[in-house]
């Protein structure tokens, strides 16, 4: 719809506008995910954004991010890929996922496939998985989600349907690989009802601390829920039915219809988490990478260490810089047997 007809539903939803702004664009298509930038921070810390050779041709729609790159001032780099962002998921420490759509739509070699994603997206490790959906469309966002840097939600068919050995291979495929964190990825399942008409439980968005799941009004729905409660604590998560002229399809729900824009003055915070056990008798040491990519100095006695032994009282420790944008700090020896969280 115009401008206005999204503004005045908006305000009737209750958003304020005052934390809203408009790119006025013609588009041809709702499928935001697909055709609109990938966000990156380049190697100066600088936040940019990816275009790639948009796998369907609709003109309006691929000529998107490079308003978006214009309108929010930042730099725009064109990579020399098909691609779709319906078809690309990420946990943001050098780890992508998508179906073999993405070698269907390149001629060039997988080398050369790994090193574009690498160069342009700081892609250290890209699985390619056979698609286990066998829709037309071929986007892992069809049938799975990275939920955490060491979590993902493979969707789960009955042991009848005709793709069920597809999607117990592609969450087998995350079962038996290492996530960014060093260990084999969790995996969680989700069912539906059939390969062809299941609900679109992993077409769900996260943003910030919350998640938005397209839930179809099944009984499978609540079912749904409980396991990304399981897999998020400390999320709010709430399904949402698709209304009139624009329900929600097995190949085209709420992921496929927004993407995020990226806090370009955030603070990212980059860690190796401390894992397993741990035997020390000098401390156990937590390393982080600490940037502004609005290029603030950061607070003196931060960042922190919070951490607690056997669920007592959380105490903290402010990290010491070791040079630029690095930071560490020791958890004091404990004794054997304990359990320690820290964050």
């Amino acid at each position: 719809g115009s401008g206005s007809s999204v503004q005045s539903s908006l305000q009737s939803a209750g958003v304020n506008m005052s934390n809203c702004s408009f790119l006025n664009a013609a588009v041809d298509s709702w499928w935001a995910r697909d055709y609109t930038a990938w966000f990156v921070a380049d190697g100066n810390n600088k936040v940019g954004i990816v275009d790639f050779k948009y796998d369907r041709p609709r003109a309006n729609d691929d000529a998107v991010p490079v308003k978006q790159a214009t309108y929010l001032n930042v730099p725009l780099y064109t990579m020399n890929l098909t691609q779709t962002g319906g078809n690309y998921m990420s946990d943001g420490m050098g780890i992508a996922a998508a179906t073999d759509l993405v070698t269907d739509e390149n001629s060039i070699s997988t080398a050369q496939i790994n090193q574009q994603m690498n160069d342009y997206l700081g892609i250290t490790k890209y699985m390619v998985i056979p698609d286990a959906q066998g829709d037309y469309i071929k986007h892992i966002d069809c049938w799975g989600k990275f939920l955490a840097v060491d979590k993902v939600l493979i969707d789960s068919v009955p042991s009848s349907d005709p793709r069920y050995s597809n999607y117990q291979s592609a969450a087998a495929a995350f079962a038996n690989t290492n996530c960014s964190y060093g260990y084999k990825y969790k995996v969680y399942r989700a069912f539906i009802q059939s390969s062809k008409n299941g609900e679109p439980y992993s077409n769900s968005f996260i943003c910030n601390d919350k998640v938005y799941l397209a839930f179809k009004g099944t009984s499978n729905d609540n079912a749904c829920l409980n396991v990304y409660k399981k897999a998020m604590p400390g999320y709010t998560i709430k399904g949402y039915m698709a209304s009139g002229s624009a329900p929600w399809y097995p190949t085209d729900a709420l992921h496929c219809r927004v993407h995020e824009i990226a806090d370009r003055s955030m603070l990212y915070i980059g860690h190796m988490p401390l894992f397993g056990k741990q035997c020390s008798s000098t401390g156990y040491k937590v390393n982080v990478d600490a940037v502004s990519y609005g290029g603030q100095n950061i607070k003196n006695g931060y960042p922190k260490v919070i951490y607690r032994v056997n669920n007592g009282t959380w105490d903290s420790i402010a990290m010491t810089s070791t040079g630029t944008n690095k930071y560490e700090a020791s958890i004091p020896s404990q004794a054997n047997g304990s359990t320690v969280q820290y964050f």
